[in-house]
């Protein structure tokens, strides 16, 4: 269980607001900014401590690095962590008093017992006061967490005082006693969990208190947080308590929910650390728990944060407790209400949760978007954890009048649950529903929303291994409408679609096509190359760009590449295209890519590719010489103009050097050849870089 103790934010004061009240009681450093006077720090008093720590909050680096190095002296003197816990509450800057909590925790970190004993035994009675008069929420964080340190290092019998005021102020009707209480007993369960196990009832017990009806939402959030800490540190061996406990857990979350959301959003967690901890004891109590989750993740009123947090809920139970699920007929509610809150459509041309988060917004709340993958996730664990075809039976009804909804979002939530099915029920779907599962991915790929195109694309390369080769023919069919959709042509649907999304279903179909690409080569080439233009916008090059790769994931998109470099002229695109041949030559036998790579070369002006295309020709020169051998008369045109002009690592250049040397020494009559048609100056540096300078001329 996460707690964000560490992070309490305290930091250096605006105004030196610690300082001005401390020089207002005689205690603040010199005037103008100059540190303390120099004194006997190994007998510090707990005011020059004060003072000093006080300095620790100056917004001036050069302070704080003296102060630093003079707290580190005063540490030399054991009395040092005793005048700390003085200023736990003697302090009158709340900042100070935090600071003092947090260095005197570091110190006991590992010197518990070389601490002086006194203090040992006065730290908890120090503590206890402390914490009754506080009234700053970030001290109190650190002293709760400096309190656990105690109960961990020390052990029950150590907390004494510490302990009776924390059942004392746990029974308080005041809300601050009563949430710092909760916020101690949080701490401490997470620190020290061991120590606090032979009490779980009676800790149990306290917690209840702080969730009966009308307490405010503090200390039923800090409740909360200490009872799934207390259920990790029980686990199963108390499944009657922690099952009695449901109930007024799922009251108390639904009070918090309503009345603070985003402490709301953050307890859920309490509902996972009991399923973490004891299955079992949650299992009487699954229907409210899942309406509750259902509900709040159903709400778009709610913020994002507490929508995706209800579903984490969901998919953590449907990977913990999936059989109890269909045992008790709860099935269909998760079914039915997992996957359409993550499926909302935007209207058209409004930002997509993506674009959202990178420009920093969300709705009120301030968590991310919904996510898609969360539904997916908890369908996939039900696909994993329960009999394949009991699953299906209870899904697939419930996808008709979703995939046949007049909303898109719920046409899209329902093609990606049929996707989250391909890993545990892919084989069943095959062989009993083939046509319907088929059907929704034609009737989806079809779809007038590119929101609803780009899942049935996602369900289409889930399931495409599973329904092959049947599927084929279904995105055969939805390529024509893919490449409209580039060229945004409304006659076809593709009217407005988001350049991504309509690369990212073009992509889908080429690899569910593979081989079966066929006589729809040439559009696809056309479509691709063309987003390959120099003066087109990046974006549209990078998608071009991995679609030309998509290409070359496939035997005939290898051919497709070969052709590129064929019929295009010296530029970007022939460059594009010959690195992304050289990168996926190696699955094809090097008289089919050696040749179309060496009449691109020189490239001419993506000059990045290069690298690639040279070390390809140098793996097939290791492998089998005489592929270039053949070639020995283009050599000297292809390679003149990376050698000697530093755009290659030295031993990449080492290695083309190697492989024109040794193909001059093989066929010197060609490779003669070849220079003698280079400009003079070119020819006579590349048989200078090659040591040919006195060699014979032989052509």
């Amino acid at each position: 269980m996460a707690l964000p103790f560490e992070d309490s934010g305290w930091g250096p004061p605006r105004g030196g607001g610690c300082v001005a009240l401390l020089s207002a009681k005689g205690l603040g450093p010199a005037p103008s900014g100059r540190s303390l006077p120099s004194l006997s720090l190994s007998k510090m008093a707990a005011p020059e401590l004060e003072r000093l720590l006080a300095e620790l909050l100056e917004p001036d680096s050069g302070v704080i690095r003296r102060a630093t190095a003079r707290l580190r002296e005063a540490f030399a003197d054991p009395q040092t962590p005793a005048r700390l816990g003085l200023l736990l509450r003697a302090a009158p800057c709340p900042q100070v008093r935090q600071l003092a909590a947090v260095l005197l925790r570091r110190r006991l970190l590992g010197r518990w017992r070389s601490l002086d004993p006194a203090l040992r035994q006065r730290l908890p009675v120090l503590l206890s006061e402390a914490l009754e008069q506080e009234t700053e929420h970030a001290v109190t964080v650190a002293l709760a967490q400096l309190g656990a340190l105690v109960l961990r290092r020390g052990g029950v019998g150590a907390w004494g005082p510490l302990g009776t005021w924390l059942q004392a102020a746990a029974r308080d009707p005041q809300p601050p006693r009563r949430e710092a209480a909760m916020l101690v007993l949080s701490a401490a369960l997470e620190t020290a969990p061991q120590a606090l196990a032979p009490h779980g009832p009676a800790l149990a017990a306290l917690c209840r208190g702080a969730l009966a009806p009308g307490v405010p939402p503090g200390p039923v959030a800090y409740s909360l947080r200490a009872l799934g800490g207390l259920a990790a540190t029980l686990g199963d061996t108390h499944t009657e308590l922690l099952r009695s406990l449901l109930p007024e857990i799922l009251t108390a979350l639904k009070s918090l929910l309503d009345a603070d959301e985003e402490r709301g959003a953050e307890a859920l967690e309490v509902l996972d650390e009991f399923l973490e901890a004891d299955p079992a004891a949650v299992t009487p109590h699954l229907r409210p728990l899942l309406d509750l989750c259902l509900q709040v993740a159903g709400d778009e009123s709610r913020g994002d944060a507490v929508r995706v947090r209800a579903l984490a809920t969901i998919t953590f139970l449907a990977q913990k407790r999936p059989k109890a699920l269909l045992r008790g007929g709860l099935l269909a509610p998760v079914l039915g209400g997992s996957w359409p809150p993550s499926a909302p459509t935007p209207p058209r041309g409004a930002p997509t949760p993506r674009r959202r988060r990178r420009r920093g917004g969300a709705k009120a709340g301030g968590g991310p978007a919904p996510d898609t993958r969360l539904p997916r996730s908890a369908l996939d664990a039900l696909a994993m954890g329960l009999p394949p075809e009991k699953l299906l039976q209870q899904l697939l009804p419930l996808l008709e009048p979703v995939l046949g909804s007049p909303r898109a979002g719920a046409r899209k939530g329902g093609l990606l649950a049929l996707g989250a099915l391909a890993g545990g029920c892919g084989e069943p779907l095959r062989r009993r529903f083939l046509a319907p599962a088929l059907g929704v991915l034609r009737g989806g790929l079809g779809d007038p929303h590119p929101a609803v195109r780009g899942a049935a694309a996602c369900a289409l390369r889930s399931l495409a291994q599973c329904l092959q080769p049947e599927v084929r023919a279904v995105a055969e069919e939805a390529l024509p409408g893919a490449l409209a959709a580039l060229r945004g042509d409304p006659d076809t649907g593709g009217g407005g679609a988001p350049p991504a999304k309509a690369w990212y279903i073009l992509e889908s179909l080429l690899e569910c096509l593979g081989e079966g690409l066929g006589p729809q080569l040439p559009a696809v080439l056309e479509a691709v190359l063309g987003a390959l233009e120099p003066a087109g916008p990046p974006r549209s090059l990078e998608l071009g760009l991995s679609a030309l790769h998509a290409l070359g994931r496939a035997w005939p998109g290898r051919a497709v590449l070969t052709q590129a470099l064929a019929r295009e002229g010296p530029g970007r695109v022939r460059d594009n295209a010959c690195g992304a041949l050289a990168r996926h030559g190696g699955a094809l036998p090097p008289e089919l890519v050696v040749g179309p790579v060496l009449g691109a070369l020189p490239l001419g002006q993506d000059l990045g590719e290069e690298p690639p295309v040279f070390r390809y020709l140098v793996g097939v020169h290791g492998r089998d010489p005489p592929q270039l051998r053949q070639h020995a008369a283009e050599l000297p045109r292809a390679c003149g103009s990376v050698v000697g002009s530093g755009r290659l690592p030295p031993e990449l250049e080492a290695g083309v050097l190697g492989l024109l040397r040794d193909v001059w020494g093989s066929c010197p009559t060609a490779f003669e050849g070849g220079l003698a048609r280079l400009p003079p100056g070119d020819a006579a540096r590349l048989r200078q870089a090659l040591g040919l300078a006195d060699a014979p001329r032989t052509c």
